[in-house]
C-alpha cells in the first residue's frame, strides 16, 4: 500500500511541477487525474492495490474523530 500512496502523491508533484512550469491555464489537480487516467489506460485497469488504497483514502471519518467536526 505504501508504494501506491507514493504514487498518487509523486503524480501529484509531478502534476502540480508541470502545471506551474508549462504555465498551464488548467490546475495541478486536473493535470494529475488526467496523468493517472493515462496510467490506467496504459496499465490495463485498476491495480488491487491500488482500490485499496484509494479506497482508504476516501472513507469517510468516524463520527467520533476530530476531523468530523469540520465535516
Amino acid at each position: 500500500m505504501i508504494v501506491w500512496m507514493t504514487v498518487l502523491l509523486g503524480r501529484q508533484l509531478l502534476s502540480e511541477t508541470l502545471s506551474v512550469l508549462a504555465k498551464l491555464p488548467i490546475p495541478g489537480p486536473v493535470c494529475g487525474m488526467a496523468l493517472l487516467f493515462l496510467g490506467l489506460l496504459v496499465h490495463g485497469g485498476l491495480p488491487h492495490d491500488l482500490q485499496k488504497v484509494a479506497g482508504a483514502l476516501l472513507m469517510p471519518a468516524p463520527a467520533h474523530s476530530p476531523a468530523s467536526r469540520w465535516a
